[in-house]
């Protein structure tokens, strides 16, 4: 009887992306449009939901919402893609915008600037 010997050779390799920076999309979608009016005391806000493409990274989005056409900040590290806002004023125009941020990796990407109208 023949005698077969077999070599095996494992080789683990590790890829390190470096550089590799991931940036969200700017949120599109926006609802309720820009110009919207006759909102009544509460609205539901929401966007268009970004898919990272990849598991590890974490994706928030934060809310900014003002009376200022320059939005401030009103909730921020949201996981969902909505938001009501209630208790909001008569007769008045407020301003808003969705960023979306790559809290992984630090990055961020704001929409362009939407307003509504309430009645």
């Amino acid at each position: 009887m023949k005698k077969i010997t077999f070599i095996f050779s494992i080789l683990a390799v590790s890829v390190f992306l470096s550089g590799c920076i991931w940036s969200p999309p700017s949120p599109q979608g926006l609802l309720p449009v820009s110009g919207t009016e006759n909102i009544g005391s509460a609205v539901a806000l929401s966007w268009n939901a970004i898919e990272p493409g990849a598991g590890w990274i974490k994706l928030r989005y934060d809310l900014y919402l003002s009376e200022s056409t320059d939005p401030e900040l009103y909730t921020g590290n949201l996981v969902n893609n909505a938001y009501s806002v209630t208790a909001l004023k008569p007769n008045t125009r407020y301003y808003w915008r969705v960023v979306a941020r790559n809290i992984t990796q630090g990055t961020a990407s704001p929409s362009k600037i939407q307003y509504f109208s309430t009645r």
